[in-house]
């Protein structure tokens, strides 16, 4: 079967290829891929995969800075929603090979030959192929962010999401979902979908590139406004929130993985009177600190009960001097004596307390 993929790859000028060895083809046939057999659109997109733009080395300057994103030819509508072309990650040089390659689902090769120049440019030998970007739900339950996507699915947006072109998704560790786990439980549907929308950035592939020392603010499906920004230390964070894994590659774009959840502004969801004091305690986000939070309530426990021991401290002496005043210290352990003068005479009358 032909291809006609010879006049676009001679044709490009200062390219790179990571073209597979005998190898990585029977890798492929060996999972049901024979690209001579399979639907000739869908080998196209493979081979034009491993077909990237610009001319990059093993002793490229650049992959000892940071990882380098390169654009592949792939472009929509088949096997990717990427319109400048889907992404190839590569990554500076270990003891072992020239430099590595990242493709879909985070899959990492090594170079098994590097720098064999041609008249377009360099090509560089893999063993196996590189794996495309996979969609949402893939790339969610293969690296362990299901929890978010069964939100998605609750919200019945996962249709919508799979479809987006051109899009940087958020995608919160299972962990952080675990934490806010009470409070997303609880939400309306609208609200529900509003929290995975403050996770979407539409029209806009942002990769770790997009985040500078000088935050850069964007805009979500939902309008939220979030700002993306780099430490000293070259740690990513969205707001308030770190990026555990950078760049992840899909169909639609490219994800990262934060630590915490993005929720809309407090008290737009729960309040006491409609929701009950149960669902008012997850307003208030008990969960997040708990040991915190519960020492807190025990310390404001103790203050009201001291307030409460001196108040009444207080209206106990306050009445004591009553009684000194009005029965003017006349006071036995039988009882309060009532003074009362008649003539010249003073009669004593005892009055049980």
């Amino acid at each position: 079967m032909e291809l006609d993929l010879m006049n676009t790859f001679e044709a490009a000028k200062n390219s790179t290829l990571l073209a597979m060895n005998d190898d990585a083809f029977e890798y492929l046939a060996n999972w049901g891929m024979n690209l001579s057999l399979i639907d000739p659109e869908l080998a196209r997109g493979i081979m034009k995969y491993h077909f990237l733009e610009g001319f990059y080395t093993s002793t490229n300057p650049l992959l000892g800075i940071e990882t380098q994103l390169i654009h592949s030819v792939l472009r929509p509508p088949v096997l990717t929603n990427v319109s400048d072309g889907v992404v190839v990650k590569l990554t500076a040089a270990d003891n072992e090979n020239p430099f590595r390659v990242e493709c879909g689902i985070q899959k990492v090769l090594p170079i098994v030959k590097a720098d064999i120049y041609y008249d377009a440019g360099v090509l560089h030998t893999i063993n196996e192929n590189l794996v495309l970007p996979h969609n949402l739900s893939e790339t969610t339950n293969l690296g362990n962010l299901e929890k978010f996507w069964s939100l998605v699915k609750k919200a019945r947006m996962s249709e919508l999401l799979e479809s987006l072109r051109d899009t940087t998704i958020l995608l919160p560790s299972n962990e952080a979902m675990e934490k806010y786990k009470f409070h997303l439980e609880f939400l309306a549907p609208e609200d529900l979908r509003t929290t995975i929308n403050n996770h979407v950035i539409p029209n806009r592939v942002l990769y770790h590139l997009n985040f500078g020392e000088t935050s850069e603010e964007v805009r979500t499906m939902s309008g939220l406004k979030l700002k993306l920004s780099r430490d000293s230390a070259d740690r990513l964070f969205v707001n308030h929130a770190r990026v555990l894994k950078q760049d992840v590659l899909i169909y639609g774009g490219v994800s990262h993985v934060l630590d915490n959840v993005i929720l809309t502004q407090r008290g737009s969801y729960l309040n006491v009177e409609s929701d009950g004091l149960w669902r008012y305690v997850v307003y208030l986000r008990w969960y997040e600190y708990p040991w915190k939070n519960t020492t807190e309530v025990i310390f404001g426990a103790a203050l009201l009960f001291i307030l409460g021991a001196l108040v009444i401290q207080k209206v106990l002496r306050w009445k004591a001097s009553t009684y000194q005043r009005d029965f003017g210290g006349c006071i036995t352990k039988e009882g309060i004596v009532e003074e009362t003068q008649f003539r010249s005479s003073v009669v004593y009358y005892y009055l049980p307390v």
